[in-house]
């Protein structure tokens, strides 16, 4: 009689064949996130307005897998899966860290044209007791100014800004992404966003410092 299939290899046993050397496990786990990984570094090109060759692409993917393994897994071995984060969305944060690390090392991404933060959100930029000259702002200035604000903040600032607003990515991928804790990543978010409406309220006010007539 023919052999059943054997079950599938759970994340956690993944990751600890892994961590004993087992090469038919960093096999499987090669196979099991390939394509994730794959196109996560299509999409993470593609959201940046970057473009790439599939030789850039080919070779991000490998160098993603290669970072896993190398150092006696010193990166797989930060997974800790608390809060429910599975196995493969932590790959997919690890890969998009890996490809705006590898922007930033060749051309600063933040100076290339950027899509437009979606004019439906630009209203959590600004601050509230702007309603009366943001009521009268026309989407496309509002848009503008937005985007004038954003160039006064540093990187982190900015790419706090994009990756909640633009790419609409979940609190927990850019507590990975920026390195931070999830229990401090909202007040990065509260500060940038708090820095971006200042620096909308400036570019509202004339140099002496009064409402601009709108």
């Amino acid at each position: 009689m023919p052999t059943a299939p054997s079950p599938p290899v759970s994340d956690t046993e993944l990751i600890h064949g892994c961590l004993t050397g087992d090469n038919h496990a960093r096999e499987t786990f090669v196979r099991r996130f390939s394509r994730l990984v794959y196109s996560t570094i299509q999409g993470a090109y593609k959201s940046r307005d970057a473009g790439a060759g599939e030789q850039d692409i080919e070779d991000l993917h490998n160098t993603v897998f290669v970072s896993f393994f190398d150092r006696r897994c010193r990166k797989l071995r930060q997974f800790e899966g608390r809060n429910g984060c599975r196995l493969a969305s932590w790959v997919r944060m690890i890969t998009v860290r890996a490809v705006l690390d590898h922007l930033r090392r060749n051309k600063d991404p933040l100076a290339e044209p950027q899509r437009l933060i979606p004019i439906e959100t630009t209203r959590e930029l600004v601050d509230e007791n702007q309603a009366s000259p943001w009521a009268l702002i026309e989407a496309g200035e509002r848009q503008a100014l937005i985007e004038k604000g954003l160039k006064r903040l540093s990187s982190r600032d900015q790419l706090m800004i994009r990756l909640h607003c633009l790419e609409e990515r979940p609190l927990a991928e850019l507590a990975v992404i920026l390195k931070v804790s999830e229990a401090n990543v909202h007040s990065v978010k509260h500060r940038a966003i708090q820095r971006l409406k200042e620096a909308v309220a400036q570019l509202t006010k004339n140099p002496t410092g009064t409402a601009r007539n709108l």
